[in-house]
């Protein structure tokens, strides 16, 4: 990590009141639930209430990607 993302992690964290490792894990959460792949039982309800992430929605699986075809032996 180079000093300018280190400076713009942390400001940030203490913006929003928070660690940089708690600002870290809920930008990660961020992530997964923006795409879809929240977990059950990863994080609680109330675990975003301070930093005004949204509460995971109910997972959702993603689209599969069609099956390609497999040549009969």
């Amino acid at each position: 990590m180079n000093r300018d993302l280190r400076d713009a992690l942390f400001d940030a964290a203490n913006r929003t009141g928070v660690t940089p490792n708690e600002f870290g894990i809920a930008a990660a959460a961020e992530k997964l639930i923006a795409d879809y792949r929240s977990r059950s039982g990863v994080f609680f309800s109330n675990d975003f209430g301070t930093i005004d992430v949204q509460s995971p929605k109910p997972a959702q699986r993603p689209r599969s990607a069609p099956q390609p075809e497999t040549e009969a032996a």
